[in-house]
């Protein structure tokens, strides 16, 4: 299996999709870790996302190039789609399998327990995104970090 990550700073907004990972015909993600934490100034501010899978995927979006994390020498590119908002079209979403609430003044980490990893189903329009579901101040800068194993 190979295991890639990908980067993003997407700025807040209520029910929108922050990052996206789409799977191929025969490939699927497999979740292992999220990152989130803002570069903005500390303040109190909180948020609340969601990890969904998505049935049909989102139009637009920005590339986001995965970095291959394990065995250099092999497959260096991801079969799979991961982009970044700001999306033209949102997602389909479907099924929330991971719903953390943030607050900016902290980064928040989650790593999956083994056999318990979010996967999306195999298809072209289907994969796993980061919801942001609702922000309690203005737009600000939000980094992503997210790790998958295909």
């Amino acid at each position: 299996m190979a295991r890639f990550t990908g980067v993003a700073q997407v700025t807040s907004g209520n029910a929108l999709a922050m990052w996206t990972l789409a799977s191929t015909a025969t490939v699927r993600a497999k979740m292992a870790h999220i990152q989130i934490a803002s570069p903005a100034s500390p303040a109190n501010n909180a948020g609340d996302f969601n990890v969904d899978r998505f049935t049909v995927a989102p139009t637009g979006g920005t590339t986001v190039t995965p970095r291959r994390v394990s065995d250099p020498g092999a497959v260096t590119v991801s079969a799979l789609t991961a982009l970044k908002g700001t999306y033209s079209g949102q997602p389909t979403l479907g099924d929330i399998l991971l719903m953390p609430a943030v607050n900016q003044q902290a980064t928040y980490q989650w790593w999956s327990n083994p056999y318990y990893e979010p996967e999306s189903a195999v298809g072209t329009a289907n994969g796993l995104c980061m919801q942001c579901v609702a922000y309690n101040t203005g737009a600000i800068a939000l980094n992503f970090t997210w790790a998958w194993e295909e």
